[in-house]
């Protein structure tokens, strides 16, 4: 005998308690580990890029064409990207109201789950679509839709990991990634361009209103199902839209990126010293002044011009430059205009 008192069956257990306790910290640990995952999953370098496209077959122009095909196409062996565009489509119909249909699509195609849960489901593929927005503004573009669609776990349990907490999924990707003209980005891996291929009938706006997504328009899907037809994909840098931040003149700051790899030129929003945006965004350590409605109209007239798709080298220097056109000078000359007047 050991003189210790038995525990009584109302008192519980050591191991009892242990397991209450620790259970947050699982459910915790469980987010983390699989955040982790994703950040390995995502290519961190050009090299790993390179890596990765070849390992999926994903590097050629062939390569592009035919795996762009194989998706739009339903031909996925990839499980886990199946059952995302199942998720996408049925998000879009429970957004035009056929909320029953959204249910038996996820039930035939994916699992039986409770009507909850296929909810819960749609909305964390929504918040995802979304986070995916601030990433392809930053520099990647098309990038995140290949490393999201084509490199990650993005199973239904898996989603709701990713945007748990606010910049998690943002975080996952480089900030060094540039952008550059690539042959991946003439036939971007968009959801809502598949979507769209998938179900013609559907109007463009109401699938990328049930996605939350606006990075990307129809001229844009048009461009897309172009290159699809010519079946050549050929190098190219996807546009920003009208409304992004910094859509003015910008300065492509070099960043370098880890020991053993090129330095390339990051199109990354930088800081505000860095960056010239005009009119809102202007760097508040200049003294700012008023401009007049005709400058405003003109800046307007002349932002949606800007292409972005010509990126052209300054010699002997890291940076890159948007060409100079007419407009600009017409801009110039009513500011200087209203600063001498």
């Amino acid at each position: 005998m050991s003189g210790q008192p038995p525990i009584r069956p109302e008192q519980g257990s050591y191991g009892q308690f242990q397991v209450a306790t620790s259970q947050p910290k699982t459910l915790c640990s469980r987010s983390k580990d699989i955040l982790a995952k994703l950040r390995e999953s995502i290519p961190q370098n050009e090299t790993q890029w390179q890596q990765a496209r070849d390992l999926h077959g994903y590097s050629t122009a062939g390569n592009v064409l035919q795996k762009t095909r194989d998706i739009l196409e339903n031909r996925i062996t990839k499980q886990d990207l199946r059952n995302f565009l199942t998720i996408a489509s049925c998000c879009v119909d429970w957004h035009l109201g056929r909320k029953q249909e959204a249910y038996q699509k996820f039930k035939m195609q994916i699992s039986a789950a409770t009507e909850l849960t296929i909810q819960k489901y749609m909305s964390s593929l929504r918040a995802m679509v979304q986070a995916m927005e601030p990433v392809y503004l930053r520099g990647p573009r098309h990038r995140v839709f290949e490393g999201t669609l084509l490199y990650s776990r993005i199973g239904p349990s898996f989603l709701t990991h990713y945007t748990k907490e606010t910049g998690a999924f943002d975080s996952c990707f480089p900030a060094f990634s540039c952008t550059h003209p690539e042959t991946q980005a003439s036939l971007p891996l968009a959801p809502a361009f598949i979507l769209k291929y998938r179900h013609p009938q559907q109007s463009f706006g109401d699938i990328c209103a049930a996605l939350c997504t606006e990075v990307l328009d129809e001229d844009d899907y048009a461009k897309f199902i172009c290159v699809l037809e010519s079946g050549r994909p050929i190098p190219t840098v996807l546009s920003l839209p009208a409304k992004a931040p910094y859509t003015a003149l910008s300065v492509i700051k070099c960043q370098p990126e880890p020991a053993g790899d090129d330095q390339r030129a990051s199109a990354n929003p930088v800081d505000d010293l860095d960056m010239f945006a005009l009119p809102k965004s202007f760097p508040l350590v200049y003294k700012v002044f008023g401009i007049s409605d005709a400058v405003q109209q003109l800046l307007q007239e002349v932002t949606h011009r800007i292409n972005y798709e010509s990126l052209r080298e300054v010699p002997n220097t890291p940076l890159l430059e948007f060409q100079w056109i007419d407009n600009y000078d017409m801009v110039v000359d009513q500011v200087v205009v209203d600063l001498v007047g």
